[in-house]
């Protein structure tokens, strides 16, 4: 599962503003501004058949903190709690080793088609509060072998990918694709390995089926080369397995994402104005988001390789 790196992008907005306005009155030493608390942080995502459920709440950096926007510090005193319609409210504590609210699922289990409630509640704040439904995965996504030849001592590959759209819904996905195998180096008697994986995407966009309900989602994969010669100082590539995964995203959690993406992408632009990534949170940013995880294997002989 893909780590989303969403820490330092999300609250870049915060820092421009609050530097914006810094600097506006430093002109002016007379004026004593009030201090305003930093927001609230909050991100989570849940996921069916997930064995810990974990919720990252930290306070945004502040200007003047004397922190560097990248260290956000854990808030610890919160009651962090969720729950459904179907499960009593599971309270997570905080953990001071990962710096996360985290429990065991066992008393919540995270199922497909049911919607989950998030509350935080701090001294002196007013509650946070979010919620998600957990979407379905589908499993109806694709590859194809569409080159495999060798040159001299190169094995040239290149995979494409496709998802088959569900009709009449709205879907979400990020959609990753992975050569995978090893590395063999003979060196006199001693053979040492060493695995390899390899993106067959240019790139893991987002994408929806807006405007292409049940339609075919294309992913072209990029051409991939692999040394086939065993010298001393050159070691082949051995192509085990093609691996598969698709995140199938709630609809909030697939605005967050997109949003983040296009804040980053702004950064920079003298041509965009970047705006604040979304959130589905109360009195807080971040997300309390969701998403259905389907892996497919496919092992190298099924592509005749």
């Amino acid at each position: 599962m893909e780590k989303f790196r969403i820490n330092r992008i999300l609250f870049l907005s915060v820092i421009i503003f609050s530097s914006f306005l810094y600097a506006c009155t430093s002109f002016v030493e007379e004026i004593d501004l009030p201090f305003k608390e930093p927001p609230i942080v909050v991100h989570s995502y849940l996921y069916p058949g997930m064995e810990e459920i974990q919720v990252s709440v930290l306070y945004a950096a502040n200007v003047g903190g004397g922190r560097n926007a990248d260290e956000q510090q854990p808030v610890r005193n919160a009651m962090v709690r969720i729950w459904s319609r179907i499960h009593s409210p599971l309270v997570l504590p905080f953990d001071d080793a990962t710096g996360l609210f985290s429990a065991s699922s066992t008393h919540l289990p995270v199922v497909s088609g049911v919607e989950y409630f998030l509350k935080i509640e701090l001294p002196g704040r007013l509650p946070i509060e979010g919620r998600v439904m957990v979407p379905f995965g589908n499993k109806r996504f694709y590859a194809n072998l569409v080159l495999s030849e060798t040159r001299g001592d190169m094995h040239n590959l290149r995979f494409d990918a496709h998802i088959e759209d569900k009709l009449g819904e709205k879907n979400f996905y990020k959609f990753f694709a992975f050569v995978e195998g090893e590395r063999v180096c003979v060196d006199g008697a001693s053979i040492t390995t060493t695995p390899f994986s390899d993106l067959i995407f240019n790139f893991t966009s987002l994408e929806s089926d807006e405007n292409r309900d049940g339609q075919i989602i294309f992913f072209p994969g990029r051409q991939l080369y692999y040394s086939t010669r065993q010298s001393p100082g050159n070691c082949p590539h051995r192509v085990d397995h093609l691996r598969m995964r698709l995140f199938f995203l709630e609809e909030q959690t697939y605005r967050y994402l997109e949003s983040v993406y296009a804040f980053d992408a702004a950064i920079g632009n003298p041509f965009v104005v970047p705006q604040s990534p979304v959130t589905n949170l109360t009195n807080a940013v971040g997300v309390f988001g969701a998403y259905a995880l389907v892996e497919k294997i496919i092992l190298a002989e099924d592509f005749g390789l």
